[in-house]
């Protein structure tokens, strides 16, 4: 009989954003070009074993009074740490947050909308989408050069 081999330590684990943690979190969205996160507030983080983040997901949950279809939590926005990327993390983050959202929207710029189906979203109509984000999107200098594209993704395509 062999001994018990204690599994190697996960390469990441995921976890609700801390104050501590902003600088990290800014860092990343500076790395890509993201703007500033001012609040770890509706963040959670994929941290490495010092409990360092690797990356993190901000969740807005909208509520759009003028387009009932559109309310919903919207990721904004999931980001990684460069070096950390293609190691899981972006779709760790995406399936916690699924488990407590049922249902995430959001809108990606043309760098990233090859990830996100990947990932299990499916592009959907603007008309699905809350009313101040897609005209944020309208009013963007970059809308052109974004090409943005509205995705969704639902727990309830694979029940």
């Amino acid at each position: 009989m062999s001994p018990l081999i204690p599994a190697d330590p996960p390469l990441f684990t995921i976890r609700t954003a801390k104050l501590q943690d902003l600088p990290h979190l800014q860092m990343i969205c500076q790395q890509h070009g993201l703007g500033t996160i001012a609040t770890v507030k509706d963040c959670s983080v994929a941290v490495n074993h010092k409990d360092i983040p690797v990356g993190f997901i901000h969740i807005e949950h909208v509520k759009d009074d003028d387009n009932p279809l559109a309310n919903g939590a919207y990721v904004y926005p999931v980001a990684v740490y460069t070096s950390w990327q293609n190691l899981g993390v972006a779709r760790a983050l995406i399936t916690h947050e699924l488990a407590g959202a049922a249902e995430l929207k959001l809108v990606a710029c043309k760098p990233s909308q090859g990830f996100y189906p990947k990932v299990g979203f499916t592009p959907v109509s603007w008309d699905l989408i809350a009313t101040r984000i897609a005209h944020d999107c309208d009013l963007c200098a970059l809308r052109t050069e974004c090409a943005p594209i509205p995705f969704i993704l639902s727990d309830r395509l694979f029940s």
